[in-house]
C-alpha cells in the first residue's frame, strides 16, 4: 500500500509521462518532512506543497515553451510579470537553462 501511494504521489506531481529523479527527489524530501499525528500534515503545509509543485511544473512547462521569455509566459498564463518573477525568486527555478 505504500509503495502504491509513492507511486501515485509521483505521477500526480509529474508533469509528463515521465517520472526523473528530480522529481523523485522533490518528492522525497516531502515525505521526509516531519509531520503531525502519524503522517498527517497540516492542511496549510499540505496544501502549500502541493501548490509550490504545481506552480513550479507548469512554470517550467510554460518556460520551456517560450524559450524563458517572462513577457510571453505572462500573456500564456494570465498572470502579471511581477507575480512570475515572485514565483520564480520563491521557488529557485532557474529561468537561464530554458533560454536558448
Amino acid at each position: 500500500r505504500e509503495l502504491l501511494n509513492y507511486v501515485r504521489r509521483l505521477a500526480v506531481f509529474s508533469n509528463g509521462n515521465t517520472i526523473d529523479l528530480a522529481l523523485i527527489n522533490l518528492v522525497e524530501d516531502k515525505l521526509d518532512k516531519p509531520s503531525i499525528s502519524e503522517g498527517l500534515t497540516l492542511y496549510k503545509e499540505a496544501k502549500k506543497e502541493v501548490l509550490d509543485i504545481f506552480s513550479k511544473n507548469y512554470l517550467t512547462n510554460l518556460f520551456e515553451h517560450t524559450r524563458g521569455n517572462i513577457s510571453k509566459t505572462s500573456r500564456i498564463s494570465g498572470l502579471e510579470r511581477a507575480s512570475i518573477q515572485k514565483i520564480i525568486k520563491r521557488l529557485d527555478i532557474d529561468i537561464s537553462q530554458f533560454r536558448r
